[in-house]
């Protein structure tokens, strides 16, 4: 039997959208272009000790109302083998708890099978000091290896060869023995071509652009959540951390989120949104100066649109998902395990490039919706021109704005620029 998951609170009940690594500077200016970008929430380490850079920072939060999940090293644990929890005896060390930002705690990142029953006993340790809060868990993708899945992230280092072999167990376990009303996951597909001397050592990770089984692995969680009543919550890429990943462009950061929408994503969390430089960091959407990359505006530009049509995305439930012109030979990073089959207002769907189809029925009353996605490789970019047999009053949301659809004869047109999609209500 699946554990019994906490109740949501209310503020979840949108569409949110969060960050890891936010500032690379810590001021006022870099709070407030959080927020002119439609970001909600940041993920923060505190310091053991007030300090000046992290009080100003809360005052900063509070003023333009960003939202903080919090980590500190003071309040956790060792109980074995590297393992830690959290130790409610220590929270007089969160000197940051009473602060009205500070509404979530990053309990566990990507942890393994070994330690859930560990990460279950620390989320109600947290609860019963802080029940108005909400522990985050963030889990591993499917490209993690078998070490990795078993014991945690930091057991083995990725080497991207493990494939799913026991990633359907991983995700199991989890919603059988952690309580949470989401399931959170990092899945970050843009690699580029390996370093001279490297190609031996990483043969199946680098043979596309692609993390090639990248649609397969939202859609396990995906089914998961539906299966489990719990959210999706999840991180795409904005940013490169290693010689063989790639920094991915504008429109690469908007197909990741609405490939994460098509399947119903509820919290969408960028890595990472600051180059703070001294380390392997490079792109993300502010610059180790502090300055907006092109990133940020597509950053920006997501989230606005998303949050004009929070209250209606909501409104409906992800039901499935399926793809067009898509094979294991051309496209294998749209490849799905269980297409989602007999969308009722959809018979027929016509497209020149390959397309992302998220399925959606609305939770009270009569009503569906749909994404479309254009997947078209972006090694070789292409407008997606697609025409879609649909029975009912159609309304596209581009960017937010609502444009009601004339068909003719039943036939809907949609044009999509490389790596775009759009969310669509049927009436």
């Amino acid at each position: 039997m699946c554990a019994k998951h906490y109740v949501k609170p209310k503020k979840y009940n949108a569409f949110r959208t969060g960050t890891m690594c936010a500032m690379s500077q810590n001021t006022e200016e870099q709070v407030k272009l959080l927020k002119e970008a439609g970001i909600d929430f940041f993920t923060h380490r505190f310091g053991n000790e007030p300090n000046e850079a992290d009080i100003n920072l809360l005052g900063w939060l509070e003023k333009y109302g960003v939202e903080v999940t919090g980590i500190s090293n003071n309040t956790r644990k060792s109980i074995n083998d590297g393992t830690t929890v959290f130790d409610k005896d220590k929270v007089c060390n969160m000197w940051y708890k009473d602060s009205p930002m500070f509404t979530e705690y990053l309990m566990n990142d990507e942890p393994g099978m070994c330690e859930f029953e560990h990460v279950q006993k620390s989320i109600e340790d947290f609860l019963e000091v802080f029940p108005d809060k909400t522990p985050y868990v963030n889990l591993l993708p499917m490209y993690a290896n078998t070490d990795q899945l078993k014991g945690g992230a930091w057991k083995a280092p990725i080497e991207y060869f493990d494939g799913q072999s026991c990633y359907k167990q991983y995700l199991q376990e989890y919603v059988d023995k952690v309580k949470t009303h989401y399931i959170g996951v990092d899945i970050y597909p843009f690699r580029r071509k390996p370093m001279a001397g490297m190609e031996d050592k990483y043969p199946a990770y680098y043979d596309l652009l692609y993390y090639k089984d990248y649609m397969k692995n939202i859609e396990l969680v995906a089914d998961a959540c539906r299966e489990n009543g719990r959210d999706l919550w999840a991180y795409i890429q904005t940013c490169s951390w290693h010689c063989n990943i790639r920094d991915p462009n504008e429109e690469e950061i908007r197909w990741q989120a609405y490939c994460m929408i098509s399947f119903g994503v509820r919290t969408l969390e960028y890595y990472t949104f600051a180059n703070a430089g001294g380390g392997p960091k490079t792109g993300a959407p502010i610059d180790v100066r502090g300055c907006p990359t092109k990133a940020y505006f597509a950053v920006k530009r997501m989230a606005l649109g998303m949050k004009k049509i929070s209250d209606l995305y909501v409104s409906y439930r992800s039901v499935g998902a399926f793809n067009v012109n898509s094979s294991p030979e051309k496209t294998p990073y749209l490849e799905l395990y269980n297409p989602y089959k007999d969308f009722k207002p959809i018979s027929e769907v016509k497209c020149n490039t390959p397309l992302l189809v998220g399925c959606f029925d609305k939770i009270e009353g009569e009503g569906h919706a749909f994404t479309l996605v254009n997947c078209q490789d972006f090694a070789t970019p292409e407008t997606a021109n697609i025409k879609v047999k649909i029975d009912g009053k159609v309304t596209m949301y581009y960017d937010g704005e609502p444009t009601v659809l004339t068909s003719d004869d039943g036939w809907y047109d949609f044009t999509l620029t490389q790596g775009d999609g759009v969310f669509v209500t049927v009436d």
